[in-house]
């Protein structure tokens, strides 16, 4: 891997959220709730700046859910696609920019 800055790779800014991807009031507010030394304000600052963002953009919340209670696991949004979430398959091993799912790992949906 030949890059001075692998910051600037296509593939790392497309699998790994970086700060600069912040506006500059959420990355001060942010780094301010760091320095607090406070976990739990922490994360509710984290949580605020992820509503602020639209985690769930055109109605991923309420698309996503299973048409039917039975179908649990299954989503059918398309007439022509069905999407299988498997509960062992819940968990992710990064928070991809363009993951659409990630909303669903982290319990918020």
């Amino acid at each position: 891997w030949e890059s001075e800055d692998v910051r600037q790779d296509p593939f790392y800014r497309l699998v790994f959220p970086t700060l600069d991807m912040l506006s500059d009031e959420h990355r001060m507010k942010l780094e301010a709730a760091y320095e607090e030394g406070d976990p739990k304000n922490l994360i509710r600052t984290v949580e605020e700046i992820r509503s602020d963002l639209n985690p769930h953009p055109a109605g991923q919340k309420t698309l996503n859910a299973p048409k039917d209670d039975s179908l649990t696991g299954v989503q059918h949004k398309y007439s022509e696609t069905v999407l299988v979430f498997p509960s062992a398959g819940q968990t992710c091993h990064a928070y991809c920019t363009y993951c659409f799912r990630w909303a669903q790992f982290i319990g918020d949906d």
